[in-house]
C-alpha cells in the first residue's frame, strides 16, 4: 500500500502513472480502483489518528492522485 500521507510517496506514485500509464499505455488505460482495502493497523507517515479513520479516506486520496497525475500530464 502506498502511504499517501507521505509527499514523497505521492509524487512517486504520480510519476509512475504519468510516465508509465499515460505515456506508455494510454491507448489501453489502467485499473485505478485498487483502494478498497487498507489494513486497520497501518501506521501512516503524517496522520496521527487511528488507521480506521484513514481507512475510508484512502480511496478518495487514490482517486485524487490519479486525477492530479492526469491533470499534471496535460492529458
Amino acid at each position: 500500500m502506498i502511504d499517501f500521507t507521505n509527499n514523497a510517496s505521492r509524487e512517486w506514485a504520480k510519476n509512475i502513472i504519468k510516465n508509465n500509464m499515460l505515456k506508455e499505455a494510454s491507448s489501453i488505460g489502467w485499473m485505478a480502483d485498487f483502494a478498497e482495502y487498507t489494513p486497520m493497523d497501518t501506521k501512516y507517515h503524517d496522520f496521527n489518528s487511528p488507521a480506521q479513520v484513514y481507512h475510508n479516506r484512502y480511496p478518495y486520496e487514490w482517486a485524487k492522485l490519479n486525477q492530479e497525475a492526469i491533470e499534471e500530464a496535460g492529458t
